[in-house]
């Protein structure tokens, strides 16, 4: 009973290990995506560059803002005219100080303007005269609809931001599907660095069995020199190799934006990451996945309907440019600043406007502009729209196919591990040369290296197709390229509490 117990115990403890190793794993996965975010400095010069763009949203949404405008002026003038009474010229002084203030709000439905005036004329020949005034005006344009066309021109910056929120998405899948290419290639490369240090020390341990069985009569001095061969030969290869490591080290270091990186964070096996791959996916959500979420295709999708609204404001812009203008307040001038604050004097005043060019009309020739731009870019997005479906559906044959490759490989190398145990027993009593052993021995080591190779192809396929759709992104946890740059800048977050 108490042997069960502890073997219970037992089985628990590995399996909880054998658990966490498996999401140690995953959680290095997108480890290694933070740490690509954050130190990548394509990413953090994205970063700036969306937030200048959103800074040029906020200049363009600008001028629907109400303004406030303040004014003062003094003047002095001196006129000289001939006195009558006097039969001589003499001058007359005036003097006058003025302070305004107005606020002007563009909105949907045409320009206000409230303004209030207030001034002071000394005069040298009577008394001091003291003016104010208050009014209101309105102005609009009536074919060419000034509403539609500032809801145009919000849209338009709004979706300028967009285009560039989308550019950045874009950026952030291009450099973390090459940052894991790279990664990728490492792990491949010492893995094949450990069985190249397998193979120097199989062919060393041959060179010695062959060395001891020429002193025993048992061999031969051409299975000596083939063994010293083969292990000069792995020493070489596992030079290149570790050249080879470096030269991936250095690209992830440049990903990373950190030349001593921890070489730490790329330690993970292959075999937890592959269960994440799924067995089965349904094309059509991944399509529709992929319009939705793939940041080159919402790029031209915006452009094209940025475009749309180009020409509709053009055509807008088309119409004839008559405006109606309504002005109404009151006014009030005396020698004394309580009668000319009460100003008494009421007015108000109605008017068309009508602007026209003798020579090209700039309107007609910006909507032809447009409407050809527009047609352009119907083609260009209905062309993407037949990429997005042919990469898409590429990306899941070849994960289809990679799938079932390594299910060959993993067999393959199976055999081949079998196979050499056996051979190698024939060696050893002699029933093949060194020769015939040293074959069995590489292809079990290319066996080896195939499924390494198979493994990681099969994860890159399965990130390819995230890439494709992106989803890339969201997998790793990452965010998407506002929630990396909402780290690096405090505007953006300002934007989101508004």
């Amino acid at each position: 009973m108490l042997f069960l117990k502890k073997s219970l115990f037992l089985c628990l403890f590995l399996g909880c290990l054998i658990t966490l190793q498996a999401v140690e794993d995953k959680d290095s996965l997108r480890h290694f995506a933070r740490k690509v975010v954050n130190g990548n400095r394509t990413l953090i010069a994205e970063g700036h560059d969306l937030t200048d763009a959103l800074i040029s949203k906020r200049k363009a949404l600008e001028v629907f803002s109400p303004s406030l405008t303040l004014s003062a002026d003094s003047g002095n003038s001196v006129n000289r005219s001939y006195n009558s009474a006097t039969g001589f010229d003499e001058d007359y002084k005036t003097e006058n100080v003025d302070f305004g203030a107005e606020i002007s709000h563009r909105t949907t439905l045409g320009r206000l303007n409230y303004g209030y005036l207030s001034g002071k004329t000394d005069y040298t020949t009577s008394k001091t005269s003291y003016f104010n005034s208050l009014y209101m005006s309105w102005r609009t344009g009536l074919l060419r609809r000034d509403d539609q066309i500032g809801l145009l021109d919000k849209k338009l910056a709004y979706t300028d931001y967009e285009i560039n929120e989308a550019q950045a998405d874009a950026v952030l899948l291009d450099v973390l599907i090459s940052s894991y290419q790279n990664l990728f290639n490492l792990i491949i490369a010492t893995e094949n660095k450990k069985l190249k240090d397998r193979n120097l020390n199989f062919y060393a341990t041959l060179v010695e069995e062959a060395e001891i069985k020429l002193k025993n009569g048992l061999g031969s001095e051409l299975d000596l020199k083939q063994a010293k061969m083969r292990q000069r030969q792995a020493e070489t290869g596992l030079f290149e190799i570790e050249r080879s490591i470096n030269g991936y080290e250095r690209q992830i270091a440049a990903k990373l934006g950190d030349l001593t990186w921890d070489k730490e964070i790329v330690n993970f096996t292959f075999e937890d990451v592959l269960s994440e791959v799924p067995n089965t996916i349904d094309s059509n959500r991944l399509i529709k996945t992929a319009f939705e979420m793939r940041p080159d295709f919402r790029v031209i999708e915006r452009q094209y309907l940025r475009q749309k609204s180009l020409l509709e404001k053009a055509r807008l812009l088309r119409r004839p440019d008559l405006s109606a203008l309504a002005k109404w307040g009151k006014q009030g001038r005396g020698f004394s600043e309580n009668e000319a604050k009460e100003m008494n004097d009421k007015s108000w005043s109605v008017g068309l406007v009508y602007n026209i060019s003798f020579g090209p009309e700039p309107s007609n020739l910006d909507f032809s502009s447009q409407k050809e731009k527009l047609l352009a870019f119907e083609a260009r997005f209905a062309q993407k729209r037949d990429e997005v479906i042919i990469a898409v559906n590429e990306s899941q044959e070849r994960l289809e196919f990679y799938k079932k490759n390594l299910e060959l490989l993993r067999a393959s190398e199976k055999l081949a591990s079998e196979v050499l145990d056996g051979q190698k027993l024939n060696f050893q009593l002699g029933k093949i040369s060194l020769l015939d052993l040293t074959v069995y021995q590489q292809d079990y080591d290319n066996a080896g290296i195939s499924l390494i190779q198979g493994e990681a192809r099969l994860i890159q396929e399965w990130l390819t197709l995230l890439y494709e759709t992106g989803e890339l992104s969201r997998y790793l946890d990452v965010g998407t390229g506002k929630d990396f740059v909402r780290r690096q800048n405090t505007i953006i977050v300002a934007e989101e509490n508004e």
